[in-house]
């Protein structure tokens, strides 16, 4: 089971509270007209994840917490990563009070940022992310950066189909780079994003370098 103590930091945590509105990254709830969606959505979210001492929260911009347009899709309940120990359930996810995108406080899950598109929508990027380790730890998103190009990812969904994706890029993206990086975009071709930390630890900060970003796109 998961460590006593949530040692871990989201890796897809807030920008500045002066956001686009239009989902592109770089926007967040704090301060739009659907702050009011975020509060509501945030009783229904896991509890944030605890934080260790020796850890502060990472900055990485979020969408507008909004439900994305379009036609309903089913929710994302398991990604399987081939080739690789990624075989983990997801949960819906939502964001935390500093505007920050919830990430599931154990080693054993992923989350799906529920405010954007899910896996299989017609376009924009579908965000599911987890950590990298924990105190005692890593997890199996650690392997994420060895993932090749061309693997495939499979997404079950709670109606019982399945998403298929295929492997374009894996990046390392640094920290303050990440607001330029497309996360969460809306509109465009539809894709899946990977997420989790990587690169160094820099302990005078308390956190990772980077993130490590993989997209893939859909399977038809």
């Amino acid at each position: 089971g998961p460590p006593a103590a949530g040692p871990w930091t989201s890796p897809v945590p807030a920008a500045p509270a002066e956001g686009t509105g239009n989902g592109a990254a770089g926007s967040t709830a704090e301060g739009t007209a659907e702050a009011q969606d975020a509060a509501a959505g945030r009783a229904q979210d896991p509890a944030p994840a605890d934080t260790a001492p020796d850890r502060i929260p990472d900055r990485v911009p979020v969408a507008p917490a909004t439900q994305a347009p379009g036609p309903e899709v089913p929710a994302p309940v398991r990604v399987v990563v081939a080739g690789s120990p990624i075989d983990m359930p997801v949960v819906p996810v939502g964001i935390e009070d500093n505007g920050a995108m919830t990430i599931p406080d154990n080693h054993v899950e992923l989350g799906w940022y529920r405010y954007g598109p899910a896996p299989g929508s017609e376009e924009g990027a579908a965000v599911v992310a987890g950590h990298v380790d924990t105190l005692t730890e890593v997890t199996p998103m650690a392997r994420l950066k060895d993932v090749p190009v061309g693997a495939e990812i499979r997404v079950e969904r709670a109606d019982g189909s399945v998403q298929r994706y295929r492997t374009e890029s894996v990046r390392h993206i640094h920290k303050q780079s990440l607001a330029d990086a497309d996360l969460f975009r809306r509109t465009g071709e539809p894709v899946l994003h990977l997420v989790t930390c990587g690169g160094e630890w820099l302990e005078d900060i308390g956190d990772y370098e980077d993130n490590v970003v993989l997209r893939a796109v859909p399977v038809p």
